[in-house]
């Protein structure tokens, strides 16, 4: 994986760091992801749905364990706007599979439990940096995810 100085805004100002060093995994010039093929990214709505479904209650899920938790008053900050634009994403998203008449998960899955239990065992700065982490990786996978659903 490539190891990229991630200078997130309200990150700047922890202790001891100016970057977050974030592990993603390769990427080519257009930004998608090497090492995987679209057949690690269902095509048809229903799965594409289920993943987005996934991601997105895992933001907010999370998202709502650091507004709280976060050390950081600009991390609190971005956690809260994450909570508010994600959980509107999910209310559109879950209108539009009621139209398709695709059931959608009702809770995060396993991976995504996992991190919110890394979380939940980290605290002050050490918590900070690990969410905005999670924050740059889970949001390259959901763009790679939508990329190859267009």
């Amino acid at each position: 994986a490539n190891t990229i100085n991630a200078n997130l805004i309200g990150v700047n100002s922890l202790p001891n760091t100016n970057t977050v060093n974030v592990n993603l995994p390769n990427t080519n010039s257009t930004g998608n992801m090497t090492g995987m093929n679209m057949g690690d990214f269902p095509t048809d709505a229903k799965g594409f749905m289920t993943r987005a479904a996934q991601s997105g209650m895992a933001e907010v899920e999370i998202s709502r364990i650091a507004s709280t938790k976060a050390q950081n008053a600009e991390v609190k900050q971005f956690a809260q706007r994450m909570v508010n634009e994600h959980t509107k994403a999910n209310n559109e998203l879950k209108q539009l599979a009621q139209k398709k008449g695709i059931t959608l998960p009702t809770e995060i899955d396993a991976e995504h439990k996992q991190i919110r239990e890394r979380l939940n065992q980290l605290s002050g700065a050490e918590f900070d940096r690990e969410f905005m982490n999670r924050q740059v990786e889970h949001h390259q996978r959901d763009v790679n995810l939508f990329q190859s659903q267009a």
